[in-house]
């Protein structure tokens, strides 16, 4: 897609679908997880861990919502047919394209004049470089740096395995840690709380309400607390 993508109508509608099927709950997870239940969001460990255990379920999650979505009708330009009719129609009326390394098409490489060239690799550059360039002016902010995430753990592999052994001995014996506000007990109303408030709208002075039934959401909140508190007692035995 050319262009900003505030100027393109389908791509912003999408944004509020993503935040209300999947997004929305994990940002208001997050946020009771540094609330109440040990997280802190500049802690490298603790920031490893959320990736650990969460990641594969948040882009289980990304995947579930491209499959609905590409799925649906579209009205319009889309004469309510679905993207994957589209592109199915698309493919029959003008063949499938082969990649050329990593993906670069035909035609891109015509448009560039790289064509030719018999250094692919190089033709591939050449073509992101221009594209880049040519972007440049649409970029509204410098990209964000990704916090690192590397493991805590010794890389003998001795205190990996002391992890994985007492989380399973956790988990067998059903033990939750306290002061975590995970047993009925540390609970306001002696209900987990079924809603999470987070801050709404461009400068964030707004509030929103969002949903996180406990059948899910607490069994999340109790794995990363008993994967904490087992991380956090292998820091302190180094000490």
């Amino acid at each position: 897609m050319w262009g900003a993508s505030t100027g393109n109508t389908r791509a912003e509608r999408t944004w509020p679908e993503v935040g209300s099927q999947f997004a929305r709950a994990w940002r208001a997870f997050f946020f009771r997880l540094e609330r109440v239940h040990g997280l802190q969001r500049n802690n490298p460990n603790h920031l490893w861990l959320l990736h650990t255990l969460f990641l594969p379920s948040i882009n289980e999650d990304c995947d579930s919502f491209v499959r609905s979505w590409n799925s649906h009708p579209i009205s319009g330009k889309g004469h309510n047919k679905t993207p994957n009719d589209m592109r199915l129609l698309g493919q029959l009326e003008h063949g499938i394209y082969p990649d050329i390394n990593g993906g670069v098409h035909p035609e891109v490489l015509q448009y560039y004049r790289v064509e030719e060239m018999e250094d692919k690799e190089e033709a591939e550059r050449v073509v992101i470089a221009n594209i880049r360039e040519e972007q440049y002016s649409q970029y509204y902010h410098e990209p964000v740096a990704v916090p690192k995430h590397s493991s805590p753990f010794e890389e003998n592999g001795k205190e990996v395995k002391m992890f994985s052994r007492l989380l399973q001995e956790l988990e067998s014996s059903d033990f939750i840690p306290s002061n975590y506000r995970l047993t009925p007990g540390e609970w306001e109303t002696g209900i987990y709380p079924i809603f999470e408030t987070i801050p709404f709208g461009k400068k964030g002075n707004r509030r929103l309400e969002v949903p996180l039934p406990p059948h899910i959401w607490l069994k999340r909140a109790i794995q990363w607390v008993r994967c904490l508190v087992i991380m956090d007692s292998i820091m302190d035995s180094r000490q």
